[in-house]
């Protein structure tokens, strides 16, 4: 009360007209077309994360790629596989002879 300048009665007042408000009292909560405009810019975020074009450029993990290089050699040297490849550092495509 005392940051807020005012008596006690008046801040239980100012809380009771809050919360009629807050519980659908449309006549204390009553705005002109000028005040929900403002209202709806100041709550509007600029764009949903789903709705970003900006694309980040991926970093590659050189742990994984080195052990997905040392996977594929092995697969290469030691099983019957064809068409042996990497995508990426996370996957790896092949096909084993006659499948």
């Amino acid at each position: 009360m005392k940051c807020n300048h005012c008596t006690r009665e008046e801040a239980l007042d100012i809380l009771a007209w809050d919360y009629d408000i807050d519980h659908g009292d449309k006549e204390k909560g009553a705005m002109t077309a000028e005040q929900k405009k403002m209202v709806r810019s100041l709550t509007k975020a600029d764009k949903s994360p789903e709705k970003r074009t900006v694309k980040r450029e991926r970093k590659v993990d050189e742990n994984k790629a080195e052990i997905f290089a040392w996977v594929r050699d092995m697969l290469a040297e030691h099983a019957d596989i064809e068409n042996l490849a990497c995508k990426n550092e996370g996957e790896i495509s092949f096909m084993r002879a006659g499948e």
